[in-house]
């Protein structure tokens, strides 16, 4: 009698502890703008053009796995997109929305700035400081000054609309 209790409880137990995850809704773009093959046009304060083609794209879809009866299951799936320049100046920038907004400047394969940031508030932490207005327009300044990329601007649906590279003095806005 005692081990069919035991078989009940570890039945319950597994059967009850499924969780689904939908997926990324690809067609909510307002935090993950741009899909593989959107081209990004840039000019500089000196009317140059820097052209970046999207050439990663990935969604995470519908899962499910099995966990312990105690465990807090938040889905928070996957979405990046990421986009090389085909101009003169070698730059990659790559957005990741997951539990936190993650973009990266960077040159060739690695990345030379990674920038964390949450979706509100004021945040003041690694090097960087970041404003979220009413609008959800984020702005990060970079307080460390050993990044090349010093500021950024994103806003909804449009991704990076604006940054500025210390290296080349210049500011870049997206047209």
């Amino acid at each position: 009698m005692k081990n069919a209790f035991y078989i009940i409880i570890l039945i319950t137990i597994f059967a009850s502890c499924t969780y689904h995850c939908p997926g990324y809704d690809i067609s909510q773009k307002q935090m993950i703008p741009f899909r593989l093959c959107d081209s990004v046009v840039y000019v500089s304060n000196l009317n140059d053009t820097l052209l970046f083609v999207v050439d990663d794209f990935y969604a995470e879809g519908p899962s499910s796995f099995r966990s312990g009866p105690v465990m807090d299951v938040d889905c928070r799936p996957e979405c990046y997109y990421k986009m090389a320049s085909i101009s003169n100046l070698p730059m990659i920038i790559k957005e990741t929305d997951t539990w936190s907004m993650e973009i990266c400047f960077g040159e060739g394969g690695t990345y030379k700035q990674v920038v964390f940031h949450l979706p509100s508030g004021y945040i003041s932490s690694l090097g960087y400081e970041s404003f979220v207005d009413s609008d959800y327009i984020i702005r990060v300044n970079d307080l460390s000054g050993n990044r090349r990329i010093n500021s950024f601007v994103k806003a909804p649906f449009r991704g990076i609309i604006e940054f500025h590279d210390k290296q080349t003095g210049l500011t870049w806005t997206q047209i």
